[in-house]
């Protein structure tokens, strides 16, 4: 009897070690999201501000305001989304579309495309061709040629693993990927012109069929709705609050819809 409570007493002990563990895990993973995202500023190291951080991104994705890290928080947090920060380091956007005041003095603008290992490359060239064509035709002063010149090109588009670089001859990205699922894409701003996708995703057209067996199933992304987001971001947008804009943070799928928040913001750019 003595020894089927001591086990029972350790039982007990290690499941609440192993909770605090995960909470903790729980925790640090929140803080480096909300810095990486820049709720808390990625100038600082201090996490003094962590309660109106996470206000900040519980207002910006429409979740109770609590200023704690709840369940409805974190399960957010660990959606699978884009790289790209959500709000600038001197705090909450109030306005909606939202532009980095960066943008190409021209507007022809060519892109190079390095395709990824999931799909023909012919069908992920007319995939990122349609992608361009939602931003053309809503900023009809824009204009994308396709180039295989990559170092002559304005935007470079590729696939990458961890730690990657982009097209030939690009220098090493400083933002490693995760691994499946967390971050799915990231790009950078006017007139950089990098747009990277992780490789360790699988991608489809329109993304949301399940692939893998029993042990690694897994959700395909939607290429096209993703370079959409991507390029609107290698444009000048940044990320809006508007849960229907392409622009918003977390991944999505199917056919993309740009909504006026997203035409507003890029006509705000080229007209």
């Amino acid at each position: 009897m003595f020894l089927f409570l001591v086990v029972i007493s350790l039982l007990l002990i290690d499941g609440a070690v192993c909770e605090l563990d995960e909470e903790d895990d729980d925790t640090q993973f929140a803080l480096l999201y909300l810095r990486h995202y820049h709720y808390l500023s990625p100038e600082t190291s201090s996490n003094t501000n962590t309660t109106e951080a996470i206000e900040n991104f519980q207002k910006f994705f429409g979740l109770t305001v609590t200023g704690e890290l709840d369940d409805d928080t974190m399960y957010e947090m660990k959606k699978p989304r884009c790289g790209d920060p959500d709000v600038d380091t001197d705090g909450l956007r109030l306005k909606r579309y939202a532009t980095v005041g960066r943008q190409w003095s021209n507007t022809t603008l060519t892109y190079s495309f390095s395709p990824g290992a999931d799909m023909k490359n012919k069908d992920q060239l007319r995939i990122i061709a349609r992608a361009f064509k939602y931003w053309s035709d809503a900023a009809p002063k824009l204009t994308f040629t396709r180039t295989n010149n990559f170092n002559k090109s304005d935007i470079r588009i590729s696939f990458g693993k961890l730690t990657h670089s982009g097209v030939p001859g690009e220098r090493q990205c400083p933002y490693d990927f995760d691994g499946q699922g967390g971050v799915i894409a990231h790009a950078y701003y006017p007139t950089e012109g990098r747009i990277h996708f992780d490789d360790d995703e699988h991608y489809t057209e329109f993304g949301g069929s399940v692939v893998g067996w029993w042990w690694n199933k897994r959700q395909t992304r939607g290429l096209l709705y993703t370079a959409v987001h991507e390029i609107g971001h290698a444009l000048g947008l940044k990320h809006s609050d508007v849960k229907d804009a392409v622009m918003w943070p977390l991944a999505k799928n199917g056919n993309p819809k740009l909504d006026q928040d997203d035409i507003d913001g890029i006509i705000s750019l080229y007209g």
